[in-house]
């Protein structure tokens, strides 16, 4: 039963850890996402000027 109690405990305190883990995570994982997305819709817009410009006849219909 003691050796129950202590397995008990600590899991509880290693959940604890692994929540605590999982939302600061959550966090940078979403900050890193918001950076992603800019930096994806910046490339997008280079690579479409790039495109346009090499292709200027191109869908101009």
């Amino acid at each position: 039963m003691n050796d129950r109690s202590a397995y008990l405990a600590r899991a509880r305190s290693f959940n604890s850890h692994l929540v605590m883990r999982l939302h600061e995570g959550i966090k940078h994982s979403s900050l890193f996402a918001q950076q992603l997305r800019a930096c994806r819709e910046m490339w997008m817009r280079n690579a479409r000027a790039a495109y346009w410009a090499q292709n200027p006849t191109k869908g101009h219909h």
